[in-house]
């Protein structure tokens, strides 16, 4: 079996069909249950062993992919890199409007995991690789880039802010969807200058409503 077909049967990932944001996207969206007991097997083993957040459809994901269907215009021909991807909507949902998408992930297994999302999809302007934000390589670029939840752990804001800035300081606009927590405080107030455009959205998901804000960052001299 190739590695994407032993997740997708080990995890009992099901395809999952969106008619919104964007009709006929699929997803192989891992079972929560399993995801769950596969991690107290793992920690048998490796007690440091991370949890495997990537393996769940997040809120702010569906929000993110909702906001980039209503402004797909302004994705017209252009080049779009999603960071930290998870299971990869808001990418899928791009992938509809851009000239070429880029998915990324620190997870080898998100990576491979939607590789056969990409098969699934048949999209031929998509491609997937793995990525550390922290060790960012200089000739990667795009003109939009995606972030979906990324600011949860106050250790690594140093680290999103430096990219977030390059990018901007290139003359690319990002797409940031996160959750009104009270720790992502300290990493938006920094990037409100930067504010081109804000939505909030209600996303319900696993029966609860999460309010989910939505940032169109651009450099203040290209707004």
């Amino acid at each position: 079996m190739e590695k994407a077909d032993w997740l997708i049967s080990n995890l009992n990932a099901q395809p999952t069909s969106f008619d919104y944001p964007l009709q006929g996207i699929q997803l192989y969206i891992p079972d929560a249950a399993v995801v769950r007991e596969l991690h107290v097997q793992h920690l048998k083993v490796n007690t440091e062993t991370p949890f495997p957040f990537w393996a769940k459809l997040w809120p702010s994901a569906i929000a993110l992919a909702e906001y980039i269907t209503e402004r797909g215009h302004a994705l017209t021909g252009k080049t779009v890199l999603e960071i930290a991807g998870g299971l990869g909507l808001p990418s899928l949902t791009a992938s509809s409007f851009a000239h070429e998408v880029i998915f990324t992930d620190i997870e080898p297994a998100a990576v491979s995991l939607f590789s056969n999302m990409i098969t699934l999809n048949q999209k031929t302007n998509l491609k997937a690789f793995t990525l550390d934000w922290s060790a960012f390589p200089e000739d990667l670029s795009a003109d939009i880039l995606l972030l979906s939840d990324v600011n949860y752990d106050d250790s690594s804001f140093t680290s999103l802010h430096q990219l977030i800035h390059r990018f901007l300081d290139r003359g690319s606009i990002v797409f940031l969807s996160t959750p009104m927590r009270l720790i992502g405080r300290p990493f938006i107030e920094p990037l409100l200058p930067f504010v081109a455009d804000q939505q909030v959205k209600s996303i319900e998901c696993s029966g609860l409503n999460t309010m989910i804000t939505i940032l169109a960052l651009q450099s203040p001299v290209d707004v």
